[in-house]
C-alpha cells in the first residue's frame, strides 16, 4: 500500500477513536495497522484538534429498529466512520439520512456485519463484512477435536433460542413429522414479541440437561435473556454466545442454524461461527441467498450430500419448508458416510474461520480505499 505520510509535512491525519472496538484491539494484538500513518487519539485529546488535519471519528453504535439515536457534532470532522459490530438497517436512504442526522455530518462511511435491506449501498461507503462474531468466537473459544465417534445420541441439534418465525415453523414440522425425539431442542418464549410470548412458545427436551454445560442450564430456559449475558462458570468463561456446546455436539450428528434475521439479511451471528469452527454439517435457516453470501465469504457448505436450492426459494415458509426436507433426508443417510465424503469441506471451513489476519486485512483494505486516500485526495484538491 503507498505510503500516506508524504501528503505534506504539516498535515496529519488523526483518527478519532470514540469507543473501544474489539476489531482495532484485535488488530493491534496481531500487528497489523488498520489505519496506516495515522495518529489514533481518543475524545480526551481533543484539545489536539486542528482543521489542518485530516480527522476522521471512528463512532461505535447499533442503530436498531427503535433506538435512541446518538446527536453528536462531528460536522469538523473529514469523515464518520460509524462502526456496528451487528447490523445496519435499510433502505440504504433511510439509514443514512439517520446517521448524518445523528452525526451532523453527511460524509461518512460505515463497517458493520452485515445489513437488513440494504442490498443498495454503495460499495465504496459500506463494508458490511466485519464477521464481528466470527472474530470474537475464535478469539475466545478452544476447539475439542476427538475422533469421530461411531454412533451418537441424537440426529440434530436444534438449539432455537428465542421465538421467532422461522424457529418456529422449524419446530412445527419437526413435531409434525414425529422426529423430536431424534433431536435436541431447545426454544423460550419472546418476551418482547406479543406474537410469540405465550408459553406453548416454550419447548426443551427432556434430555437436553443430559449434555448442556451445567453452568447454563437454568439460564437457557429463561425467556428474554440474551445470549451475550455473562455466565458464571461456563467451561470458557464468557457467555451463550462465546460457548461451543462441546457435549451436545458429541452426541448430536447435525445442526440447525436457525440465524437471527429470517429476512432480507446477510447478517451471520455465533450460531453459523459455531458450527464452521467445530467442523459441522448444518442446515442453513434464515434469509434467501445467505448459504451464496457464506460462499462468498469463502466458506463451502454440503451440496454434494444435500440439495441446497433451498437458499433460492423466494417464499421464506417454502424455503424453511425446504430446508426441514433436508434434515430428513440427512436422517436417512449414513453419518460416517456423509463426514467422511465432506472432510475436506469442513476442514476448509475450520482453517478459514480460524485466519483472522485474512478478515482483518480486508477491513484494512476498506479503510484505505474509502477513507484515507478518498479523503486526502480530497484534502489535497
Amino acid at each position: 500500500m503507498q505510503r500516506m505520510s508524504s501528503i505534506t509535512a504539516s498535515k496529519k491525519i488523526i483518527v478519532w477513536q470514540y469507543h473501544w472496538i474489539f476489531e482495532l484491539s484485535l488488530a493491534h494484538e496481531l500487528k497489523i495497522d488498520l489505519f496506516p500513518d495515522c495518529e489514533v487519539r481518543n475524545p480526551s485529546q481533543f484539545h489536539l484538534y486542528s482543521n489542518n488535519d485530516i480527522n476522521i471519528v471512528i463512532y461505535a453504535f447499533f442503530f436498531f429498529e427503535g433506538s435512541s439515536d446518538p446527536k453528536e457534532d462531528f460536522s469538523w470532522a473529514d469523515t464518520v466512520i460509524h462502526y456496528c459490530n451487528e447490523i445496519i438497517v435499510g433502505p440504504w436512504k433511510d439509514y443514512k439520512k439517520r446517521i448524518t442526522a445523528s452525526f451532523n455530518n453527511s460524509k461518512t462511511t460505515t463497517i458493520a456485519s452485515g445489513h437488513r435491506n440494504c442490498y443498495d449501498h454503495p460499495e465504496d461507503e459500506a463494508y458490511l463484512d466485519l464477521l464481528h462474531f466470527f472474530n470474537t468466537l475464535t478469539d475466545h473459544c478452544n476447539i475439542e477435536e476427538s475422533a469421530l465417534p461411531k454412533h451418537k445420541e441424537k440426529q440434530f441439534d436444534v438449539l432455537l433460542g428465542t421465538a421467532k418465525i422461522h424457529r418456529v415453523l422449524i419446530l412445527e414440522k419437526l413435531l409434525e413429522h414425529k422426529i423430536e425425539d431424534y433431536c435436541l431442542i431447545n426454544m423460550t418464549r419472546d418476551i418482547h414479541d406479543n406474537s410469540y410470548n405465550n408459553s406453548r412458545y416454550n419447548y426443551r427436551s427432556d434430555s437436553m440437561d443430559r449434555y448442556e454445560d451445567p453452568a447454563v442450564i437454568t439460564q437457557t430456559q429463561v425467556p428474554g435473556m440474551g445470549s451475550m449475558t455473562a455466565i458464571k462458570g461456563m467451561r470458557n468463561g464468557h457467555n451463550l454466545s462465546q460457548s461451543i456446546p462441546d457435549e451436545i455436539y458429541k452426541n448430536c450428528w447435525y445442526s440447525v442454524v436457525a440465524e437471527t434475521n429470517p429476512e432480507f439479511s446477510t447478517f451471520f451471528t455465533e450460531k453459523t461461527a459455531k458450527c464452521l469452527m467445530s467442523k459441522r454439517l448444518f442446515v442453513f435457516f434464515g434469509s434467501k441467498g445467505q448459504l451464496a453470501k457464506l460462499h462468498e465469504h469463502g466458506y463451502k457448505t454440503f451440496g454434494t450430500v444435500i440439495d441446497e436450492s433451498y437458499d433460492n426459494i423466494e417464499d421464506p415458509t417454502e424455503r424453511w419448508t425446504a430446508g426441514v426436507r433436508q434434515m430428513l433426508k440427512l436422517m436417512e443417510k449414513d453419518p460416517l458416510v456423509v463426514y467422511q465424503e465432506l472432510r475436506s469441506v469442513l476442514e476448509h471451513n475450520q482453517r478459514l474461520i480460524l485466519d483472522q489476519t485474512a478478515r482483518l486485512k480486508k477491513i484494512k483494505d476498506f479503510i484505505n480505499h474509502a477513507c484515507l486516500k478518498k479523503y486526502i485526495n480530497n484534502a489535497e484538491k
